[in-house]
């Protein structure tokens, strides 16, 4: 959560996080690189849906950072070892918009 408010706060990544695809200059190779997100959150189009990874390993499982803004909030959720990250993902920022801060 932490390195995610971090990385976040680069406009570059923010910028590249936030689509479906992206395409960034790279130094070889013809000089770019196509980039599509595995963001559950983004391909449901989940309103607000501002960024940021998927990932897996043995230990951990599918894990996803999603980040979400409404207004002047901004709301992030962690899973680790997720059976289904994008219903989880939706069902705890719902919740957490219902919190008035």
């Amino acid at each position: 959560a932490a390195l995610s408010r971090v990385a976040m706060s680069k406009p570059r990544i923010a910028r590249i996080v936030r689509k479906p695809q992206a395409k960034v200059r790279f130094p070889i190779k013809g000089h770019y690189l196509y980039l599509n997100t595995t963001n559950p959150l983004l391909h449901d189009n989940f309103p607000g849906t501002i960024g940021l990874k998927t990932g897996s390993t043995d230990r951990a499982g599918h894990c996803f950072i999603g980040v979400v803004r409404r207004g002047r909030r901004t709301i992030g959720v962690v899973l680790l070892h997720s059976p289904n990250p994008l219903s989880q993902a939706k069902k705890l920022v719902t919740a957490a918009f219902k919190v008035r801060p």
